[in-house]
Protein backbone atom coordinates (compact mmCIF):
# COMPACT_ATOMS: atom_id res chain seq x y z
CA UNK A 1 0.00 0.00 0.00
CA UNK A 2 1.20 3.22 -1.33
CA UNK A 3 2.02 6.21 0.95
CA UNK A 4 -0.69 8.72 1.12
CA UNK A 5 0.24 12.76 0.56
CA UNK A 6 -0.79 15.53 2.97
CA UNK A 7 -4.08 16.16 3.59
CA UNK A 8 -3.58 19.56 1.90
CA UNK A 9 -2.83 17.87 -1.47
CA UNK A 10 -5.38 15.17 -1.27
CA UNK A 11 -7.62 14.87 -4.37
CA UNK A 12 -11.34 14.09 -4.02
CA UNK A 13 -12.28 10.50 -5.80
CA UNK A 14 -14.23 10.10 -8.38
CA UNK A 15 -17.77 8.85 -7.05
CA UNK A 16 -19.42 7.48 -10.39
CA UNK A 17 -19.12 4.17 -9.48
CA UNK A 18 -18.17 4.36 -6.04
CA UNK A 19 -17.13 1.32 -4.00
CA UNK A 20 -17.73 0.76 -0.62
CA UNK A 21 -14.81 -1.30 0.24
CA UNK A 22 -11.92 0.88 -1.06
CA UNK A 23 -10.43 3.41 0.74
CA UNK A 24 -10.19 6.70 -0.99
CA UNK A 25 -6.10 7.38 -0.38
CA UNK A 26 -4.76 4.53 -0.90
CA UNK A 27 -7.15 2.83 -3.04
CA UNK A 28 -6.86 -0.49 -1.49
CA UNK A 29 -9.08 -2.78 0.42
CA UNK A 30 -10.07 -0.92 4.00
CA UNK A 31 -7.44 -2.06 7.19
CA UNK A 32 -9.01 -0.49 10.21
CA UNK A 33 -11.16 1.43 9.03
CA UNK A 34 -12.28 4.23 10.95
CA UNK A 35 -15.33 6.45 10.87
CA UNK A 36 -15.20 10.67 10.78
CA UNK A 37 -18.20 12.20 12.44
CA UNK A 38 -18.53 13.52 8.23
CA UNK A 39 -19.36 9.96 7.20
CA UNK A 40 -15.81 9.44 5.67
CA UNK A 41 -14.01 6.30 6.17
CA UNK A 42 -10.26 5.80 5.62
CA UNK A 43 -7.54 3.59 6.57
CA UNK A 44 -6.64 3.92 10.35
CA UNK A 45 -2.93 4.28 9.11
CA UNK A 46 -3.93 6.53 5.99
CA UNK A 47 -5.65 8.87 8.12
CA UNK A 48 -3.10 9.01 10.60
CA UNK A 49 -0.07 9.66 7.71
CA UNK A 50 -2.50 12.35 6.48
CA UNK A 51 -2.64 13.86 9.58
CA UNK A 52 1.20 13.58 10.20
CA UNK A 53 1.76 15.28 6.87
CA UNK A 54 4.14 12.35 5.75
CA UNK A 55 4.69 12.96 1.92
CA UNK A 56 4.09 10.19 -0.30
CA UNK A 57 8.26 9.66 -0.48
CA UNK A 58 8.17 7.65 3.11
CA UNK A 59 7.41 4.19 2.70
CA UNK A 60 4.51 2.44 3.65
CA UNK A 61 5.91 -0.62 5.25
CA UNK A 62 7.35 1.65 8.51
CA UNK A 63 4.24 2.95 10.07
CA UNK A 64 4.06 5.61 12.35
CA UNK A 65 3.57 4.63 16.07
CA UNK A 66 -0.13 5.78 16.80
CA UNK A 67 1.06 7.29 20.39
CA UNK A 68 3.34 9.39 18.84
CA UNK A 69 0.57 10.42 16.34
CA UNK A 70 -2.05 11.16 18.89
CA UNK A 71 0.16 13.33 20.94
CA UNK A 72 1.14 15.61 18.28
CA UNK A 73 -2.18 15.83 16.52
CA UNK A 74 -5.50 16.62 18.92
CA UNK A 75 -7.47 17.59 15.39
CA UNK A 76 -7.99 14.93 12.86
CA UNK A 77 -9.04 16.85 9.12
CA UNK A 78 -10.92 14.97 6.86
CA UNK A 79 -8.92 14.66 3.59
CA UNK A 80 -11.62 14.55 1.16
CA UNK A 81 -14.29 17.55 2.84
CA UNK A 82 -11.38 19.53 4.66
CA UNK A 83 -13.41 19.54 7.98
CA UNK A 84 -11.63 19.57 11.18
CA UNK A 85 -12.62 17.24 14.04
CA UNK A 86 -11.31 17.64 17.68
CA UNK A 87 -10.31 14.84 19.68
CA UNK A 88 -6.88 12.20 18.89
CA UNK A 89 -7.25 9.31 15.79
CA UNK A 90 -7.49 6.55 19.11
CA UNK A 91 -11.00 8.01 20.00
CA UNK A 92 -12.55 7.73 16.25
CA UNK A 93 -14.94 4.54 16.61
CA UNK A 94 -13.80 1.38 14.12
CA UNK A 95 -16.50 1.42 10.94
CA UNK A 96 -17.60 -2.27 11.66
CA UNK A 97 -20.23 -1.93 8.40
CA UNK A 98 -17.26 -1.15 6.18
CA UNK A 99 -14.34 -3.90 7.97
CA UNK A 100 -17.26 -6.43 7.13
CA UNK A 101 -17.72 -5.26 3.94
CA UNK A 102 -14.02 -5.28 3.12
CA UNK A 103 -12.89 -8.56 4.79
CA UNK A 104 -15.91 -10.50 2.81
CA UNK A 105 -14.60 -8.89 -0.44
CA UNK A 106 -10.61 -9.85 0.60
CA UNK A 107 -11.76 -13.19 1.49
CA UNK A 108 -13.63 -13.80 -1.96
CA UNK A 109 -10.91 -12.45 -3.70
CA UNK A 110 -8.28 -14.84 -2.08
CA UNK A 111 -11.10 -18.01 -2.79
CA UNK A 112 -11.12 -17.16 -6.23
CA UNK A 113 -7.41 -16.90 -6.48
CA UNK A 114 -7.15 -20.39 -4.44
CA UNK A 115 -4.85 -18.94 -2.00
CA UNK A 116 -6.40 -19.92 0.74
CA UNK A 117 -5.22 -22.24 3.23
CA UNK A 118 -6.20 -23.96 6.83
CA UNK A 119 -5.97 -20.62 9.06
CA UNK A 120 -5.79 -23.61 12.45
CA UNK A 121 -3.12 -25.45 10.71
CA UNK A 122 -1.29 -22.48 10.27
CA UNK A 123 -1.41 -21.44 13.73
CA UNK A 124 -0.49 -24.97 15.12
CA UNK A 125 1.95 -26.51 12.70
CA UNK A 126 1.56 -30.17 12.71
CA UNK A 127 3.73 -31.83 15.12
CA UNK A 128 5.87 -35.43 13.70
CA UNK A 129 4.45 -36.93 16.58
CA UNK A 130 1.39 -36.29 15.73
CA UNK A 131 1.68 -38.22 12.22
CA UNK A 132 -0.40 -37.46 9.35
CA UNK A 133 -3.58 -37.79 11.18
CA UNK A 134 -5.21 -35.13 13.26
CA UNK A 135 -6.24 -35.66 16.72
CA UNK A 136 -10.12 -36.75 15.42
CA UNK A 137 -7.86 -39.54 13.22
CA UNK A 138 -9.55 -37.56 9.98
CA UNK A 139 -6.08 -37.81 7.42
CA UNK A 140 -4.97 -33.66 6.75
CA UNK A 141 -2.00 -32.59 5.30
CA UNK A 142 1.51 -32.59 6.57
CA UNK A 143 3.08 -28.89 7.31
CA UNK A 144 1.71 -25.41 8.02
CA UNK A 145 -0.27 -25.10 4.35
CA UNK A 146 -3.00 -27.47 4.36
CA UNK A 147 -5.30 -26.13 1.41
CA UNK A 148 -8.79 -24.81 3.03
CA UNK A 149 -11.92 -26.77 2.73
CA UNK A 150 -14.49 -24.18 4.52
CA UNK A 151 -15.00 -21.12 6.13
CA UNK A 152 -15.81 -20.22 9.97
CA UNK A 153 -18.04 -17.04 9.54
CA UNK A 154 -18.03 -16.73 13.39
CA UNK A 155 -13.99 -17.53 13.81
CA UNK A 156 -13.03 -15.58 10.32
CA UNK A 157 -11.18 -18.74 9.82
CA UNK A 158 -10.34 -20.71 6.88
CA UNK A 159 -10.29 -24.39 8.06
CA UNK A 160 -8.66 -27.36 6.08
CA UNK A 161 -11.21 -30.88 6.21
CA UNK A 162 -9.46 -32.48 9.23
CA UNK A 163 -9.78 -28.68 11.31
CA UNK A 164 -13.31 -28.65 10.43
CA UNK A 165 -14.50 -31.91 11.32
CA UNK A 166 -13.30 -31.22 15.04
CA UNK A 167 -14.81 -27.48 14.52
CA UNK A 168 -18.20 -29.53 14.55
CA UNK A 169 -17.80 -31.66 17.44
CA UNK A 170 -16.37 -29.03 20.21
CA UNK A 171 -19.24 -27.85 22.12
CA UNK A 172 -18.30 -24.00 21.66
CA UNK A 173 -17.89 -24.19 18.29
CA UNK A 174 -20.75 -26.87 17.41
CA UNK A 175 -23.05 -23.58 16.26
CA UNK A 176 -21.17 -21.78 14.28
CA UNK A 177 -21.50 -21.81 10.33
CA UNK A 178 -19.49 -23.44 8.20
CA UNK A 179 -19.65 -22.92 4.22
CA UNK A 180 -17.87 -24.47 1.86
CA UNK A 181 -15.23 -22.45 -0.10
CA UNK A 182 -16.19 -24.73 -3.19
CA UNK A 183 -19.91 -23.89 -3.02
CA UNK A 184 -21.39 -21.44 -5.96
CA UNK A 185 -22.72 -19.56 -3.99
CA UNK A 186 -20.44 -18.93 -1.44
CA UNK A 187 -20.43 -15.03 -1.40
CA UNK A 188 -23.85 -14.75 -0.52
CA UNK A 189 -24.21 -17.20 1.92
CA UNK A 190 -21.60 -15.65 3.48
CA UNK A 191 -22.91 -12.41 3.35
CA UNK A 192 -26.01 -13.39 4.68
CA UNK A 193 -24.45 -14.89 7.65
CA UNK A 194 -22.59 -11.56 8.13
CA UNK A 195 -25.48 -10.36 8.59
CA UNK A 196 -27.05 -12.41 11.48
CA UNK A 197 -24.00 -12.02 13.80
CA UNK A 198 -24.04 -9.69 16.39
CA UNK A 199 -21.16 -8.04 18.12
CA UNK A 200 -19.86 -7.85 21.46
CA UNK A 201 -20.61 -5.31 23.88
CA UNK A 202 -17.61 -2.72 24.11
CA UNK A 203 -17.46 -2.84 27.38
CA UNK A 204 -18.52 -6.21 28.08
CA UNK A 205 -16.79 -8.25 25.68
CA UNK A 206 -18.41 -11.41 26.62
CA UNK A 207 -21.91 -9.93 26.26
CA UNK A 208 -23.95 -9.68 23.09
CA UNK A 209 -25.15 -6.26 22.06
CA UNK A 210 -28.85 -7.39 22.23
CA UNK A 211 -30.82 -4.53 23.12
CA UNK A 212 -30.96 -0.59 22.14
CA UNK A 213 -31.28 2.32 24.33
CA UNK A 214 -33.53 4.44 22.79
CA UNK A 215 -33.19 7.74 25.79
CA UNK A 216 -32.51 10.90 24.17
CA UNK A 217 -28.45 11.23 24.26
CA UNK A 218 -28.22 7.36 24.03
CA UNK A 219 -29.47 6.03 20.97
CA UNK A 220 -27.23 3.58 21.21
CA UNK A 221 -26.87 -0.41 21.34
CA UNK A 222 -26.24 -2.61 24.29
CA UNK A 223 -25.83 -5.52 26.33
CA UNK A 224 -27.70 -6.81 29.42
CA UNK A 225 -25.04 -5.74 31.76
CA UNK A 226 -25.29 -2.32 30.14
CA UNK A 227 -28.86 -2.23 30.93
CA UNK A 228 -28.54 -2.97 34.97
CA UNK A 229 -26.08 -1.15 35.62
CA UNK A 230 -25.71 1.86 33.22
CA UNK A 231 -28.81 2.46 31.68
CA UNK A 232 -31.04 0.66 34.24
CA UNK A 233 -33.41 4.04 34.10
CA UNK A 234 -33.12 4.48 30.64
CA UNK A 235 -35.98 3.60 27.84
CA UNK A 236 -34.16 0.42 26.07
CA UNK A 237 -36.31 -2.25 24.08
CA UNK A 238 -35.02 -5.90 22.06
CA UNK A 239 -32.94 -4.54 18.78
CA UNK A 240 -35.24 -6.13 16.65
CA UNK A 241 -37.54 -3.98 17.54
CA UNK A 242 -36.32 -0.76 15.96
CA UNK A 243 -34.24 -2.45 13.64
CA UNK A 244 -36.72 -2.04 10.80
CA UNK A 245 -37.58 1.05 11.60
CA UNK A 246 -33.98 2.47 10.86
CA UNK A 247 -33.53 0.41 8.10
CA UNK A 248 -36.51 2.37 6.56
CA UNK A 249 -35.80 5.50 7.24
CA UNK A 250 -32.50 4.86 6.19
CA UNK A 251 -33.79 3.91 2.60
CA UNK A 252 -35.94 7.37 3.24
CA UNK A 253 -32.92 9.66 3.47
CA UNK A 254 -31.42 7.78 -0.53
CA UNK A 255 -34.45 9.45 -1.54
CA UNK A 256 -33.69 12.70 0.09
CA UNK A 257 -29.68 12.81 -1.18
CA UNK A 258 -30.83 12.24 -3.97
CA UNK A 259 -32.68 15.36 -4.91
CA UNK A 260 -29.21 17.09 -3.27
CA UNK A 261 -27.21 14.52 -5.73
CA UNK A 262 -29.54 15.95 -8.75
CA UNK A 263 -29.25 19.96 -7.65
CA UNK A 264 -25.25 19.46 -7.59
CA UNK A 265 -25.03 17.59 -11.04
CA UNK A 266 -27.22 20.14 -12.43
CA UNK A 267 -24.58 23.12 -11.50
CA UNK A 268 -21.56 20.87 -12.58
CA UNK A 269 -23.32 20.47 -16.10
CA UNK A 270 -23.92 23.87 -16.25
CA UNK A 271 -20.46 24.60 -15.52
CA UNK A 272 -18.97 22.45 -18.27
CA UNK A 273 -21.56 25.10 -20.66
CA UNK A 274 -20.06 27.82 -19.48
CA UNK A 275 -16.80 26.58 -20.41
CA UNK A 276 -17.51 25.25 -23.50
CA UNK A 277 -19.10 28.38 -24.79
CA UNK A 278 -16.09 30.53 -23.40
CA UNK A 279 -13.83 28.39 -25.71
CA UNK A 280 -15.79 28.68 -28.31
CA UNK A 281 -15.92 31.97 -28.66
CA UNK A 282 -12.10 32.26 -27.86
CA UNK A 283 -11.46 29.91 -30.67
CA UNK A 284 -13.84 31.79 -32.77
CA UNK A 285 -12.19 35.15 -31.90
CA UNK A 286 -8.60 33.79 -32.43
CA UNK A 287 -9.65 33.30 -36.25
CA UNK A 288 -11.08 36.46 -36.74
CA UNK A 289 -7.82 38.23 -35.43
CA UNK A 290 -5.35 35.70 -38.01
CA UNK A 291 -7.50 36.68 -40.56
CA UNK A 292 -7.34 40.19 -40.03
CA UNK A 293 -3.23 40.12 -39.45
CA UNK A 294 -3.22 38.69 -43.29
CA UNK A 295 -5.10 41.75 -44.33
CA UNK A 296 -2.71 44.26 -42.21
CA UNK A 297 0.30 41.84 -43.21
CA UNK A 298 3.82 43.00 -41.38
CA UNK A 299 2.38 46.28 -40.18
CA UNK A 300 0.43 44.86 -38.20
CA UNK A 301 2.13 41.72 -36.73
CA UNK A 302 3.25 43.49 -33.63
CA UNK A 303 -0.12 44.03 -32.85
CA UNK A 304 -1.65 40.71 -33.92
CA UNK A 305 1.00 39.44 -30.78
CA UNK A 306 0.02 41.68 -28.52
CA UNK A 307 -3.61 40.84 -29.05
CA UNK A 308 -3.36 37.11 -29.07
CA UNK A 309 -1.49 37.34 -25.76
CA UNK A 310 -4.33 39.80 -24.30
CA UNK A 311 -6.74 36.65 -25.73
CA UNK A 312 -4.53 33.71 -23.98
CA UNK A 313 -4.73 35.93 -20.44
CA UNK A 314 -8.32 36.01 -20.56
CA UNK A 315 -8.52 32.76 -21.67
CA UNK A 316 -6.30 31.13 -18.90
CA UNK A 317 -8.05 33.41 -16.45
CA UNK A 318 -11.41 32.57 -17.14
CA UNK A 319 -10.70 28.49 -17.06
CA UNK A 320 -9.38 29.32 -13.89
CA UNK A 321 -12.18 30.73 -12.17
CA UNK A 322 -14.47 28.43 -14.12
CA UNK A 323 -12.04 25.26 -12.64
CA UNK A 324 -12.66 26.29 -9.06
CA UNK A 325 -16.25 26.50 -9.07
CA UNK A 326 -16.26 23.03 -10.97
CA UNK A 327 -14.02 21.91 -8.31
CA UNK A 328 -16.49 22.93 -5.72
CA UNK A 329 -19.39 21.45 -7.81
CA UNK A 330 -17.86 17.91 -7.90
CA UNK A 331 -17.00 17.70 -4.20
CA UNK A 332 -20.77 18.69 -3.26
CA UNK A 333 -21.98 16.09 -5.34
CA UNK A 334 -19.06 13.36 -4.33
CA UNK A 335 -20.24 14.04 -0.52
CA UNK A 336 -23.76 13.67 -1.27
CA UNK A 337 -23.51 10.57 -3.82
CA UNK A 338 -21.09 9.05 -1.17
CA UNK A 339 -23.64 9.39 1.79
CA UNK A 340 -26.38 8.28 -0.55
CA UNK A 341 -24.33 4.76 -0.88
CA UNK A 342 -23.62 4.27 2.49
CA UNK A 343 -26.99 4.35 2.92
CA UNK A 344 -27.99 2.40 1.27
CA UNK A 345 -25.64 -0.35 1.34
CA UNK A 346 -26.06 -0.19 5.46
CA UNK A 347 -30.05 -0.17 5.19
CA UNK A 348 -29.76 -3.34 2.66
CA UNK A 349 -26.42 -4.86 4.00
CA UNK A 350 -25.74 -3.78 7.53
CA UNK A 351 -26.54 -6.08 10.87
CA UNK A 352 -29.23 -5.08 13.27
CA UNK A 353 -26.34 -3.57 15.25
CA UNK A 354 -24.66 -1.43 12.92
CA UNK A 355 -28.17 -0.52 11.66
CA UNK A 356 -28.74 0.74 14.87
CA UNK A 357 -25.46 2.33 15.50
CA UNK A 358 -24.86 4.12 13.06
CA UNK A 359 -28.50 5.15 11.42
CA UNK A 360 -29.05 8.20 13.52
CA UNK A 361 -25.49 9.58 12.59
CA UNK A 362 -26.38 9.03 8.23
CA UNK A 363 -29.73 10.14 8.55
CA UNK A 364 -28.71 13.59 10.53
CA UNK A 365 -26.18 14.05 7.21
CA UNK A 366 -28.34 13.08 4.78
CA UNK A 367 -30.88 15.84 6.38
CA UNK A 368 -27.92 18.45 6.82
CA UNK A 369 -27.33 17.64 3.12
CA UNK A 370 -30.84 18.60 1.93
CA UNK A 371 -31.08 21.61 4.48
CA UNK A 372 -27.91 23.02 3.63
CA UNK A 373 -28.19 25.45 0.38
CA UNK A 374 -25.21 25.19 -1.87
CA UNK A 375 -22.21 27.68 -1.30
CA UNK A 376 -21.48 27.33 -4.83
CA UNK A 377 -21.59 31.22 -6.85
CA UNK A 378 -22.00 30.50 -10.57
CA UNK A 379 -19.97 32.88 -12.72
CA UNK A 380 -22.33 34.48 -15.67
CA UNK A 381 -21.66 33.84 -18.93
CA UNK A 382 -18.57 35.77 -20.19
CA UNK A 383 -17.85 35.91 -23.84
CA UNK A 384 -14.97 37.67 -26.15
CA UNK A 385 -15.43 39.10 -29.44
CA UNK A 386 -13.27 41.11 -31.93
CA UNK A 387 -13.97 44.52 -33.19
CA UNK A 388 -11.77 44.89 -36.15
CA UNK A 389 -11.39 48.88 -37.44
CA UNK A 390 -13.38 50.49 -40.29
CA UNK A 391 -11.41 53.23 -41.90
CA UNK A 392 -7.96 51.75 -42.26
CA UNK A 393 -6.07 54.86 -44.13
CA UNK A 394 -7.37 57.00 -40.85
CA UNK A 395 -5.84 54.61 -38.73
CA UNK A 396 -2.83 54.31 -40.89
CA UNK A 397 -2.09 58.23 -40.83
CA UNK A 398 -3.01 59.38 -37.20
CA UNK A 399 -3.85 56.53 -34.87
CA UNK A 400 -2.06 53.23 -35.98
CA UNK A 401 -2.86 52.06 -32.49
CA UNK A 402 -6.27 51.56 -33.89
CA UNK A 403 -5.33 50.29 -37.25
CA UNK A 404 -6.14 46.37 -36.43
CA UNK A 405 -9.12 46.25 -34.20
CA UNK A 406 -9.79 46.22 -30.00
CA UNK A 407 -11.00 43.74 -28.24
CA UNK A 408 -14.18 43.41 -26.22
CA UNK A 409 -15.25 41.35 -23.10
CA UNK A 410 -19.29 41.26 -22.72
CA UNK A 411 -21.21 39.76 -20.14
CA UNK A 412 -24.94 38.05 -21.25
CA UNK A 413 -27.78 39.71 -20.27
CA UNK A 414 -29.37 36.33 -19.34
CA UNK A 415 -28.01 34.14 -16.29
CA UNK A 416 -27.98 30.66 -16.40
CA UNK A 417 -31.33 29.51 -15.73
CA UNK A 418 -30.18 27.47 -12.01
CA UNK A 419 -29.02 31.46 -11.13
CA UNK A 420 -32.18 32.49 -11.68
CA UNK A 421 -33.93 29.75 -9.64
CA UNK A 422 -31.89 30.30 -6.93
Amino acid sequence: MSAPVPVSVVESPSYDSYDVTLCTLCSQLYNDPVLLPCLHTFCAECLRRCSAGISGSHSATRPLPAREADSENTQVVCPLCRRTFCGGLESLPTNTFIEKAARLRRLEEKRRAKQLSCSACCRHPCDASVGPTGPTGVPRSVGPTADGAAYCVECDDTLCAACCSAHRKLRITEPHHLVELSDCNFTDKVEKLMMTLTPPCRLHPNQLRSLYCREAGCSTTICSNCAVKTHRTHDFVDIGDVTATHRAALLSSVGTIASTVERVTKDRDQVRTVMCRLNNSVKKTEQEIAKRAAELNQVAAKKCQDLREIVSYFHLDQIGKLDRVQGDVNREKEIGENVMTLCRELATLGSDVEVCDLAKMYISRARQLLLNESDVRMPKPVSLTFVPSNDLETAFGSQPEKMFGTLETLREAKVMPLAEER
